[in-house]
């Protein structure tokens, strides 16, 4: 008896040639790629004896009917024939195989502890048998189940663990990083998450693997939606679209299409396209339920309770009450499935509702809309959502707010102020959150974001081309920066044949499916079948749909720039269908900013003198926040001596009184001085601020980097100013490593917008650097030397005083 086996990790056939003549019906169909009808061959021969009932006991024909019955969308048929089979298998490799098959339709169906029951026995068989490229798959397959379950933590180390392993497929390591990013996106982990998308983009390129490209740009598209740079997620979705007109397999287009079209329904909703978004929506729906998924179904239910409730703003009450039971169906569906994720966003919906809309729900006040906030934010918690959460502290701070809580609108403010800083959900350049509105981001291979026209401008003006955050060589991401569409029309016309994933990891009925003969190339004249034209139509008129949302959402930025200077854009390599890398167009006629250029700005040098501001009638009333740098560089003595002796030396302050009241916050290690950093009304006169600074001086720290943000954090946090209607925030300082990494612009921004602080700058010595990037206009920014430390002490006390 002789037994032939493909790759682990492929269909593997247990091959019986008992008989010259079952042997040639074996290679014949082997040969013909029609492995489906190999069964029904049976019936030539007599139905009776031991090699009839041998061979219809074998994985052979089992496996190939549930194949089979998968395929023509009978799922429960078919898990029950791979469970049957399972039953009978002896053979370690054929175990494993089939094991794979049922984790996997187990996914699809959204049956997830199932999927990972399977992978944990895929994992033990691995284990006994001592095969690495078996731990390999298992551990993948354990990843792909814990990410499904919102278990992340152990997702990341099992996706670890495949990669650690050898693959017999080299598409294995891409599923793998895909799912380590999948893994991260759902811990809002948004740096890490990109650089896993592109490794597994690299592993897609250079395998060819389109159905893993798909994937990676629903992945992409989902992170751009939820940092709300809309075009970009329309985009990426776009190219998924493109890649899933070419699957001809009907059961493999309706999962992919389905995914696609619920993802797209968010992004457009965010977008304002309510009517494509719940056209999308509604056609994903009926696909999910035609899938048997069960998530995927919640899901769009959860979307399309968003939608109706976005309708409801200008509609009748109805509109919202049914969106109210739609959330409430779709979580029963999440807690039925143990889908936490799922649990986390419907329930981040039905607080945004009751948040937003209480008025239209009987019964609803804010202490309904705060207790689903509460609740989301624990089971949020314990799945290390952090974006879901910062969403919901921003939420509590406004109920709080209505409610006149001080106290805890404080704490919900500082909360989001936290994550939004774990989360590094700002611009290094101008300070500002993204993730609040629709706004271009633009992200580097080393997968720092920032907002694109600011990272253009930075660029433009630096000599050194290194990213502001970590130094490294600012490069434009080769797979996930791009700025225009990546599919092209012969991706659409000339459909790949070799998109199949590992088999038995990824979605392995695909590659079985090629094998039995689902799947054939189609030329651009050859005339399809009906049920490949309608594929088509289907994906068309998706396509068709979200080139209409980006004609607009174009149109729209149009109009709001048109008197803007353009930004010149840069060179960005996209991916083609041979996985190469090539360089898209720009659409401007500027030189691309990142190849060699000798037109950068130097930093500017020190502002002189322009005018001399009015004259004070009356002294500052307010609160004045000094942020100084203090170390033990000899540069510190400048910035201590023009403090002590000239910045308080005007008659423009009333301590006494306590009209004028001032603090002292050195920088870097601002925290550290805590027992020594007054409070507002401690200082009642300008000698107790001269001692204060020498009390400081005699604790300074050996730490020598200025970081500047270190003292505008622990102002905007330990030293409220209260109800005070004018505060100044002044900066002294040298070293401006932190001015130009855009590291302290965050921080200064979050003061100004919190408590109205004016911002003035003062730069101690004549070297050119950055410190008027602080300043809130140019006039308010100074260079202070020996010889006119008086002037710039009095210009500022004009400028406050007339405040």
């Amino acid at each position: 008896m002789i037994t032939c086996r493909r790759s682990v990790g492929q269909w593997v056939f247990l091959c019986v040639a008992t008989t010259s003549i079952s042997s040639r019906i074996i290679d014949d169909q082997w040969d013909s790629g029609k492995l489906n009808n190999t069964c029904s061959h049976f019936g030539h021969f007599q139905k009776t004896g031991p090699i009839f009932q041998f061979l219809e006991n074998t994985f052979f024909c089992t496996e190939n009917a549930g194949v089979k019955l998968y395929h023509q969308r009978h799922y429960a048929q078919a898990i029950n024939k791979w469970r049957q089979s399972l039953n009978r298998l002896n053979n370690a490799e054929d175990r494993f195989i089939t094991l794979g098959y049922l984790a996997q339709a187990l996914c699809d169906q959204g049956e997830y502890e199932g999927m990972l029951s399977y992978a944990l026995s895929q994992m033990q068989l691995a284990t006994d048998q001592n095969d690495s490229a078996m731990k390999c798959e298992a551990f993948l397959n354990l990843a792909k189940a814990y990410e499904r379950l919102a278990d992340f933590t152990k997702a990341l180390q099992y996706g670890k663990a495949s990669l650690e392993h050898p693959s017999m497929d080299p598409r294995t390591p891409g599923y793998a990083h895909l799912t380590i990013a999948l893994a991260h996106l759902g811990m809002s982990q948004f740096q890490q998450c990109l650089e896993s998308f592109e490794s597994s983009m690299n592993v897609a390129n250079e395998t060819s693997d389109r159905l893993l490209e798909l994937q990676i740009c629903v992945g992409l598209g989902s992170l751009f939606t939820l940092l709300r740079d809309i075009t970009k997620a329309l985009i990426f979705l776009r190219n998924a679209l493109a890649i899933v007109q070419s699957v001809t397999v009907d059961d493999v287009h309706a999962k992919y299409r389905c995914l696609i079209l619920y993802h797209l329904s968010v992004a457009l909703r965010m977008k304002g396209s309510l009517v494509d978004a719940k056209e999308a929506c509604d056609e994903a729906s009926q696909l999910a339920v035609e899938m048997g998924n069960r998530a995927i179904h919640a899901r769009c239910m959860c979307s399309l309770a968003d939608i109706y409730r976005e309708l409801g703003e200008s509609e009748a009450k109805e509109t919202i009450t049914k969106s109210w039971a739609r959330y409430e169906d779709a979580y029963r569906v999440m807690r039925g499935a143990n889908d936490k994720m799922g649990e986390v966003l419907v329930l981040s919906s039905m607080a945004k509702s009751a948040s937003e809309s209480r008025s239209h729900y009987t019964g609803q006040c804010e202490c309904q809309a705060i207790q689903l906030n509460k609740k989301c934010i624990e089971i949020a918690n314990q799945i290390g959502c952090k974006h879901v959460v910062l969403k919901c502290h921003l939420r509590l701070a406004e109920l709080y707010s209505q409610l006149n809580d001080d106290d805890s609108e404080e704490t919900a403010r500082r909360a989001a102020s936290r994550l939004t800083q774990e989360m590094q959900l700002f611009c290094n350049f101008c300070g500002q959150r993204y993730g609040l509105k629709d706004e271009s981001l633009q992200a580097l291979r080393c997968s720092h974001i920032f907002h694109e026209k600011c990272l253009h401008t930075y660029l433009l003006q630096r000599t050194d081309q290194n990213c502001p955050k970590c130094r490294c060589r600012a490069v434009l991401s080769d797979n996930i920066s791009i700025r225009s569409s990546i599919a092209s029309t012969a991706d659409v016309q000339s459909p790949s044949t070799s998109f199949a994933p590992p088999g038995g990891v990824a979605t392995p009925l695909v590659s079985v499916a090629a094998e039995l003969g689902d799947i054939t190339p189609q030329a651009t004249l050859t005339r399809r079948p009906p049920q490949q034209d309608k594929i088509l139509r289907g994906a068309e008129k998706d396509i068709d749909r979200v080139d209409r949302s980006l004609a607009r959402l174009k149109s729209q930025t149009t109009a709001n720039s048109c008197a803007a200077v353009p930004v010149p854009s840069p060179e960005v390599p996209s991916t083609t269908t041979s996985g190469a890398s090539e360089p898209i167009a720009s659409t401007s006629s500027a030189a691309p900013i990142l190849s060699n250029q000798t037109n950068h700005k130097p930093p500017p040098p020190p502002r002189k003198p322009c005018f001399n501001f009015p004259p004070c009638t009356k002294p500052f009333h307010g609160k004045i926040a000094l942020a100084y740098e203090m170390t033990k560089l000899p540069q510190t003595q400048g910035v201590l001596n023009f403090i002590q002796k000239f910045l308080y030396n005007s008659t423009n302050y009333k301590f006494q009184d306590g009209a004028t009241q001032a603090i002292n916050v050195p920088y870097p290690d601002s925290g550290v001085y805590e027992n020594y950093i007054l409070h507002y009304p401690d200082a009642t006169s300008t000698e107790i601020l001269d001692i204060n600074i020498d009390q400081l001086y005699e604790n300074v720290m050996d730490l020598t980097d200025a970081k500047i943000e270190r003292a505008y954090e622990y102002i905007l946090e330990e030293r409220d100013p209260g109800n005070s209607t004018t505060n100044v925030l002044i900066t002294v300082g040298v070293d401006d490593e932190a001015v130009f990494d855009g590291s302290a612009t965050s921080y200064l921004h979050q003061l100004q917008s919190k408590y109205g602080f004016r911002a003035i700058a003062v730069s101690i010595g004549a070297q050119p650097n950055y410190f008027g990037d602080l300043a809130e206009s140019e006039d308010w920014y100074f260079t202070a030397t020996e010889s006119n430390s008086q002037w710039v002490a009095d210009q500022i006390s004009r400028i406050i005083c007339h405040l």
